[in-house]
């Protein structure tokens, strides 16, 4: 990194070391988080990626998730506690706009979605909560 580079939405965790080189400080600030609304029943992210905590940004529960687009894609979809596994998150690829995945989402779960596409996206992402 250099002067004035920013890592941004990189998760730190109780028990993580962060090694630093060279000459200099850094500085580690929390995170703001923006909840996310519902539009028409569904939660909709045009062609963003984002880190939302159950319970926070996010309601817990039952969700279907699908992706609209038309060109080639890729979005990966992770489900993870990290209080208790953080070594088996669920996780999900979706390559094409047939895949449709289903999940749970407990308070203080993490549901990350990222978009992984090597060139310029246009994409919908649907997430539809379901009644428990």
């Amino acid at each position: 990194m250099d002067k004035g580079d920013k890592f941004l939405g990189v998760p730190f965790y109780s028990n993580n070391s962060i090694s630093v080189e060279g000459k200099g400080t850094v500085l580690l600030e929390p995170a703001e988080f923006n909840k996310i609304s519902l539009q028409d029943d569904k939660f909709i992210l045009d062609n963003e990626s984002g880190i939302f905590q159950a319970g926070m940004e996010i309601e817990p529960g039952n969700y279907e998730l699908h992706v609209e687009g038309n060109m080639p894609f890729y979005v990966f979809v992770g489900v993870n506690n990290y209080d208790e596994n953080s070594k088996n998150p669920k996780s999900f690829d979706i390559k094409d706009t047939s895949n449709e995945i289903k999940f749970t989402l407990k308070d203080e779960d993490i549901l990350k979605i990222f978009n992984w596409s090597n060139n310029k996206t246009d994409f919908t992402v649907n997430l539809i909560k379901k009644e428990d």
